[in-house]
Order: structure tokens, then C-alpha cells, then sequence
């Protein structure tokens, strides 16, 4: 049996603001998102980490000098789309 993913996009503009991962994941359940990009995540380094709710996030940046951390992009994934993650793990680089 075949089951959908629901799959949308966001504009962070910043995550380095308190709250604003837990309002994503807020957001990610209020649409019944599976999966949810983003960009301009801005943080300064790239990894991985579990959020309150068990959702995972994986987060990159290009490195640079820039101390402005104006770039990033994310996935937010629920604890369904992560076991289905297939391949090998992100490379840190």
C-alpha cells in the first residue's frame, strides 16, 4: 500500500531566534507536513539534532568567513519520514 507525503517549503528568514524552530515544527503539524525545507535557516554550522517532539532536523551551511550567517537551508522531517530516509547519512564537510 502506497501513502502520501505531504511535502512544503518555508522562508525562515532566520532560526536563530528563540522559538522559531518549535514554531516550524508548530507549523509542520498544523499543515500535517511530513516533510518540511527551508531556507535562509542561517545558523553558522551544519548537523543534526531531535526536536521536543521527536521530529529531526538536518541543517547546512556553505562555509565562510561571513559572521552575518546570512544562508542555510534545513529539513524538518517527522519521526515517519526519517526512518524512511534512504542512502548513506549526510557528510559534514
Amino acid at each position: 500500500m502506497k501513502k502520501k507525503i505531504k511535502i512544503g517549503m518555508w522562508n525562515a528568514r532566520t532560526l536563530r531566534e528563540t522559538g522559531k524552530l518549535r514554531q516550524a515544527v508548530a507549523c509542520m503539524k498544523s499543515y500535517r507536513l511530513n516533510i518540511l525545507g527551508m531556507s535562509e535557516v542561517r545558523w553558522r554550522e551544519s548537523g543534526e539534532m531531535t526536536t521536543h517532539d521527536g521530529a529531526t532536523f538536518i541543517y547546512s551551511r556553505r562555509p565562510q568567513d561571513d559572521t552575518n550567517s546570512r544562508e542555510g537551508v534545513g529539513i524538518l522531517m517527522d519521526k515517519e519520514a526519517k526512518r524512511s530516509l534512504s542512502g548513506a547519512p549526510y557528510r559534514q564537510e
